[in-house]
């Protein structure tokens, strides 16, 4: 996630430099301004990944809940579910609203957490 506007502009910079990655950014827009991101990594021929930022004067609002919700509408109208299994994503042990958000839209704890890293916990949307 992001602590501010200025990393996010880094981000979004990176992601526009970088070969591959992410294949897709999508700006979280709220009242007008950026306050996001939402990024989306075609892993495998089968495998989908997707990651949400939010700036901190912005959590516990449901704005990441919602955005979650919408993202993976979003992957559902396009090409991104087109011979996909399931969408995943990583999120740290101690991020706890990131945790209830994924849960709530159905992603269910990945127990097979071969290459993840050890303070990210891999779930999974099964399609």
């Amino acid at each position: 996630s992001y602590n501010d506007e200025i990393k996010i502009k880094l981000y979004f910079e990176y992601a526009q430099n970088a070969n591959g990655y992410p294949d897709e950014i999508l700006a979280i827009i709220y009242e007008g301004n950026c306050i996001g991101s939402a990024h989306i990594l075609k892993r495998t021929n089968n495998i989908t990944q997707i990651g949400l930022g939010i700036l901190p004067d912005f959590w516990g609002r449901g704005i990441g809940n919602e955005c979650c919700k919408e993202l993976l509408k979003y992957l559902h109208t396009t090409k991104w579910t087109d011979g996909l299994d399931k969408i995943v994503t990583l999120i740290h042990r101690k991020n706890v609203a990131g945790i209830k958000i994924v849960l709530k839209n159905s992603f269910i704890e990945d127990k097979d957490q071969l290459g993840t890293k050890v303070n990210y916990i891999r779930y999974t949307f099964y399609l």
